[in-house]
């Protein structure tokens, strides 16, 4: 179910299944897809909460959802649903071999192109040799295919020192396999 999102997914690609004990304790975003869904009653306060079991391309990995918002997203979370999910990864000491995920926000990946979290990114070297029309040319596949996700291009730097990022105060477009796909031919796969 992830293949047909593959461009989506690979935007949240910095964490995943297989790299979670690195992001103790931090938060982050998760594109996966629900496996299992157990239903829990708290003996605490018998509270209805949910333990999700999710997967990526890298492997699988165990999400908890209490209270408010196990009650907020749990028809999102049901076996099969492709989702973006965001929340924290366990910093317990107890779970560092296998840190379970505190779910804040669930939202389907079908919705995330034109959710406005998602912008379409050009990157490329500083000196890189450009065709003297591609800029005009993907401003035109740009404006063919408006949306809501913002335009940026990052300079690539080889002196080990952050990237600057430019975004357009006037280009939004709709990031669609169709638009990514036409803006590759252009600059390349991997720099789109």
């Amino acid at each position: 179910p992830l293949d047909r999102f593959a461009d989506v997914v690979r935007a949240f690609d910095s964490v995943n299944t297989a790299n979670l004990k690195e992001h103790l304790g931090r938060p982050l975003e998760l594109a996966c897809v629900v496996t299992k869904v157990q239903r829990q009653i708290s003996r605490r306060d018998n509270s209805e909460w949910g333990k999700i079991t999710v997967e990526d391309f890298h492997g699988t990995a165990s999400v908890l959802a209490f209270k408010d918002n196990w009650q907020k997203y749990k028809e999102t979370l049901q076996q099969d649903a492709v989702v973006l999910l965001s929340g924290k990864v366990s910093g317990r000491e107890r779970d560092e071999e296998d840190p379970p995920i505190f779910l804040d926000d669930a939202l389907l990946l079908e919705g995330v192109p034109n959710s406005g979290q998602l912008a379409l990114q050009i990157e490329f070297q500083v000196g890189a040799e450009l065709d003297d029309d591609v800029f005009a040319r993907a401003k035109e596949v740009l404006v063919a295919h408006p949306g809501t996700a913002p335009v940026e291009l990052r300079l690539g730097t080889d002196n080990g020192a952050g990237s600057p990022v430019f975004r357009s105060r006037t280009l939004k477009a709709d990031p669609t396999h169709e638009t990514i796909e036409a803006l590759q031919e252009m600059f390349g796969k991997a720099r789109v």
